[in-house]
């Protein structure tokens, strides 16, 4: 198989791993089975940078630790992914929260009042950042030293 395929498969792999773990991370939090946690955004850790950390990874581990146009590519998309989610998206959710409260106070004042609650779970701390990173890298490099030995 090609290299390019590993780089893909490396990446999905991440991704569904830092899901995995936001399960069972959620799952013993609230004492119950969080299947929606699978499908969330937001939490512990980020399954974006986790996807995006494995490919950049993957691409430094299988060109033998040589950096290449194609893995300082990744990079750049891997601080811009950094800077959405710890910022742009982050603020978001803080609004997304505060305006929810807002509409929680007017259905009360009003209670014909209807409104689509916002979704808060978008957006990361620093820590959930970190466990993206980290897991995406340990991954990467774990899977890429198997393909290239």
């Amino acid at each position: 198989m090609s290299k390019d395929w590993w780089i893909l498969i490396i990446s999905l792999v991440s991704m569904v791993m830092a899901q995995v773990v936001k399960f069972c991370i959620n799952s013993i939090k609230y004492k119950k089975l969080s299947f929606k946690t699978l499908k969330s955004t937001g939490d512990f850790p980020s399954s974006h940078i986790a996807f995006i950390s494995a490919m950049c990874m993957s691409i430094l581990v299988l060109n033998n630790f040589i950096p290449n146009e194609l893995f300082f590519a990744t990079l750049i998309l891997l601080i811009l992914f950094i800077f959405d989610a710890s910022g742009v998206r982050y603020q978001a959710k803080k609004h997304a929260i505060e305006l929810n409260k807002i509409n929680q106070e007017l259905k009360r004042i009003n209670p014909d009042y209807t409104f689509s609650e916002l979704k808060e779970e978008i957006g990361h701390k620093w820590f959930e950042i970190l466990g993206g990173l980290v897991l995406g890298i340990i991954i990467a490099i774990l899977i890429g030293l198997l393909v290239i030995l």
